[in-house]
């Protein structure tokens, strides 16, 4: 009978914890500003040599905390520092986010 009663508050405290749980975990959205652009190139093992665009932003969180993501794009996409994206990031831990960059500039 303990043992039954144990697992019926131990069902009753998770039903109530697992929505708290499910709304953390959830993506959220944010604006984030690109903060810097630098150009990668290395030499691949046949003497190649390979470039590639990385864009760094910032964005906070819903608690106001700022966080850091990049994207990797294409080495001739222009986005100056200060651009404003949009920043997918899961709420229970926003270091995993996802920038989006804006359409190509002209």
């Amino acid at each position: 009978m303990g043992i039954f009663i144990f697992l019926m508050l131990l069902l009753m405290l998770l039903g109530f914890i697992w929505p708290w749980l499910q709304e953390k975990q959830r993506d959220r959205m944010a604006t984030g500003i690109v903060i810097a652009t630098e150009v990668k190139t290395h030499t691949g093992s046949y003497g190649k040599r390979y470039t590639r665009k990385v864009v760094t932003y910032e964005f906070e969180d819903e608690r106001g905390k700022k966080w850091r993501g990049q994207i990797e794009g294409d080495r001739t996409l222009s986005i100056p520092e200060g651009t404003p994206i949009q920043v997918h990031y899961q709420g229970i831990n926003p270091i995993n986010n996802k920038g989006t960059l804006p359409d190509r500039q002209s």
